[in-house]
């Protein structure tokens, strides 16, 4: 701990500098998914993180609760959380992330209208919360967009066995592996001979 003494305008302050040590530790941080409207947990929510450098991915407990770590900037690091659940429109959220901040403020997820949640409208969002789960996040696509041009080639995100095991309703797989068989460009284990298998 560093302690400077600074005389200003005939002020006297002290400043108290956390070391070096303090604010490269890794911080857990908490937060919470609730409906908007009941406040109650939402189950198996699908969280992006999206912070400088990179992302990763989380779903919630059966409290709605997930939990993640991170060195974040002395000033503090912006994290972009977008957030999808069954029977909830997708949600985004820019928060600031201090080391003196662990708890993080609920994450109030809208619930879809009557309208859209009919089993035509429900549908309607697997097939889009699927979508969401697979898509390869806009950051290597224009990364690798000169590869991507070339023919027959393409970026393909691979789920890892936690997250496809948490979301196989979704899904609708029958083996959470992460997996990708190259003529049908499937990525459900157990169809096709030729494929691309790695462990995440």
């Amino acid at each position: 701990m560093g302690v400077w003494i600074v005389l200003t305008s005939g002020l006297l302050v002290i400043l108290v500098v956390a070391p070096r040590s303090v604010l490269s530790k890794p911080v857990n941080f908490l937060a919470r998914v609730v409906d908007a409207n009941s406040t109650e947990p939402v189950y198996r929510a699908s969280i992006l993180l999206q912070v400088s450098g990179g992302f990763k991915e989380y779903s919630t407990d059966s409290l709605g609760q997930f939990s993640f770590s991170m060195v974040p900037r002395p000033e503090g690091t912006t994290g972009l959380f977008k957030i999808d659940a069954v029977g909830y429109e997708h949600y985004e959220l820019n928060v600031t992330l201090r080391r003196d901040q662990q708890s993080l403020p609920d994450f109030k997820l809208p619930g879809h209208s009557p309208a859209t949640t009919s089993s035509d409208g429900l549908a309607q969002q697997i097939a889009q919360r699927k979508a969401a789960l697979l898509a390869v996040p806009a950051e290597f696509t224009i990364k690798y967009s000169a590869f991507i041009a070339a023919p027959n080639c393409g970026v393909v995100k691979l789920l890892s066995p936690q997250v496809a095991t948490q979301n196989l309703a979704i899904l609708n797989w029958r083996y959470p592996r992460p997996y990708f068989e190259f003529l049908s460009k499937n990525q459900e284990y157990g169809y096709g001979t030729y494929h691309l298998r790695t462990v995440i």
